[in-house]
Parts: structure tokens; sequence; C-alpha cells
């Protein structure tokens, strides 16, 4: 819908009830808004609630933050309106937060985790337990055990990677097939930043991992990986599955490499998913030359003939599209005398869809009917 989001923030203070913790607040700068999103895991994604916080007319805020009393603080301004900061607070009562029991529940525990004033705490903390630190912040990392949520041992691969010593590649190896998903994931998205073979064989291993979350990650750590390396064969499966967030991350993963290598097994897709998604990734990561570009089109246009779904209709237009932008020959092409009468079969004058949308886009820049 309408909006002009601009300053965001997650919330992980205590000071709001414990409802709004993790919850992501969005400023509407032209709604004049402040929302508030309850997000949940969908897939290899997140999908979201939202709800209305603050309003007011006019409210033009433009940027917000959690403070060290656990508040929200946002500023309003913009193209030439008065500015303001202003402090917003919980009037509803909300339980005192125990106090820690040790340095290391202090430093799991700890409020807006990635601020600067809570990473100083956490700085000061590990400088007064150095001998400790590694040890039992590790160990907290390794605790399968069930007793301790698996939030705990997420933040504690974040303590080792934010304060020091990082995680070692032996850690994250054993951590990337752990019974929990979120620790497996964010092992994964750790062995990213280890360019070795036992980190590739890791990552190669959690793209078939049974949660979607952790094959996304598997896709984007893979992504920082050297190109030569990057294992595409294990990737293209991914195309044909029906998350749409993790066939992104496989396709980017797979661009990052040398697509032009795998041409041949990218077109060799089976079902229309897997084609269309085969294609899209050689418009995107080659270079198009005009017999490149024709054999696209001839294999789009087959596909435009048949009675798909009208997501992967209008996924195919979308492509069809791009084909034209990233390739040599435009509107003149002689595929389009072919796209013509294909394109005018499928346009409807009485209905208002997005494959009929995209379909008048496509006839309007063909020029048809002229």
């Amino acid at each position: 819908g309408r909006g002009s989001p601009t300053g965001v923030t997650f919330y992980q203070g205590d000071q709001f009830p414990a409802e709004y913790r993790d919850q992501f607040f969005i400023c509407d700068w032209s709604q004049g808004r402040i929302l508030a999103v309850a997000l949940k895991r969908d897939g290899a994604t997140y999908s979201g609630q939202a709800q209305e916080m603050v309003s007011g007319q006019p409210l033009n805020c433009t940027d917000i933050e959690t403070g060290p009393d656990g508040c929200v603080y946002f500023a309003t301004g913009g193209r030439g309106t008065q500015g303001g900061l202003f402090r917003l607070k919980s009037t509803r009562a909300t339980s005192p937060k125990a106090a820690p029991t040790d340095f290391v529940a202090a430093a799991l525990d700890i409020d807006s985790p990635l601020s600067s004033f809570s990473r100083k705490k956490v700085a000061a903390l590990k400088a007064e337990n150095e001998g400790e630190w590694k040890t039992r912040i590790e160990a907290v990392a390794r605790d399968a055990s069930g007793q301790r949520p698996s939030s705990h041992r997420v933040r504690a691969l974040d303590l080792m990677e934010q304060h020091g010593p990082a995680p070692s590649e032996s850690l994250l190896f054993d951590l990337s097939t752990d019974p929990d998903a979120d620790v497996r994931a964010r092992a994964v998205s750790l062995l990213g930043y280890l360019t070795t073979e036992t980190s590739r064989q890791a990552l190669t291993k959690a793209l078939t991992d049974k949660d979607p979350f952790v094959q996304r990650h598997a896709c984007e750590s893979l992504m920082q990986q050297p190109a030569e390396t990057i294992p595409v064969p294990a990737l293209i499966p991914l195309l044909a599955g029906s998350d749409r967030y993790l066939r992104s991350a496989a396709r980017t993963a797979i661009e990052h490499a040398d697509t032009a290598r795998y041409r041949d097994a990218l077109l060799a897709g089976a079902g229309t998913r897997a084609q269309l998604e085969g294609m899209l990734t050689i418009v995107r990561g080659t270079r198009l030359d005009q017999p490149a570009q024709d054999d696209l089109f001839a294999r789009q246009a087959a596909l435009l003939k048949q009675n798909l779904d009208p997501a992967l209709q209008l996924d195919l237009l979308r492509l069809i599209e791009l084909t034209y932008l990233l390739g040599p020959s435009k509107a003149e092409a002689s595929a389009s005398k072919e796209f013509r009468p294909l394109l005018m079969a499928i346009f409807s004058e009485k209905v208002d869809t997005p494959v009929n949308r995209e379909t008048a886009r496509l006839l309007a820049y063909l020029d048809e009917p002229a």
C-alpha cells in the first residue's frame, strides 16, 4: 500500500512490554505513523503482521532508535518541515528484569546487543573476564542439551564474532549439523567468511538441509567464496523449488560463479519453473550475444504457447522483458514478430490482473497493436 518508509530499527529493549521485543519498528514519513511489525519465520524468509504504534497529522518521522533506557527515540523533519526529537515510553507496567548471575548471562541477555552502548558494556565484561571468556562463551554455543534456548547459542556465536576470539572453523563445522535449525543457520552464515575447502564442504552439504532458512544462508555464504570454487551443480536443483526466496538466493550464488560455463545445465532444468530460473540466471549472469538472445527468445516463445499457471506466466513475461533489455536486439528483434500475436492472444481489455498488466507493458514496448 501507500507509504514512505524512512528510519527502521529492531526493538530489543525491556522498557516496552514483552510482546514488542524483536519487533521491527518502521517510520512511515508520508502517512505520519510508526509501525510495529511482528515477524515470524516463513520458509526461507519472514512474514510480518503490522500494527500502528504511533500516528499523527503530521508525524513526519525520519529516523528511529532504541536508547540505553529502553525507550524509543524518533526524529522528525525533512523537506523544509519543522524538525524535532521525541521519546516514546510505554506506560504499561513491565516485570523487572532479573539481575544476571554472571558475566556470561549479562552478555547473553544484554538489551540492544548491536548498539554502541551495549557493545561497550560487553567489551568491558570481556576485559574483566578475559581468562574465562573464550571457554565459557564457546561452551554456550556448543550446548545442544536442550536446556538452553537457541537464541542464547546464536547470541554466543555473535559475541565471538563481534568481540573475539572469532569462532573456529571446527566449531562452525560442528554446529552446521546441529539439531537446532537456528544454530545451524548462524553457523552456516559465519562459515561464509572462511574461504577454505572444509568450509565449502560444510556449505555444500547445507544446501540439502531440511530447513529452507539454513539452505538460504548456505547460498548466501557461497556467494562470498572465490567464483571458481562455488558448487554450481549443487545449487542448480534449488532453482526448481517452491520457495521463491530460496530460488533467488541459489540463482544469485550461481551468478557469482562462472555462469556461462554452466549454460547447458541451466537450460536443461526439469519443469517450467526450473527452466525460467535457469534462463533468468543466464540473462543476468552472462553477456548475451545475438545467438544467445535468439536462443532464449525461442525457448520463451515455446513456453508462451503453453497454458501456464498465472505465477509462471507472469515470471515468463518479465523474463522476456529482461531478455530484451539486457540483450543486443531490442524491439526490432526478429523474435518480436512471433511474440506479438502470442501476447495479443493473452491480453484482455476486460480484466485487471498482474499478468494482463505485464502483457500490456510488453505489447506497448513492441508497439503492438501498431
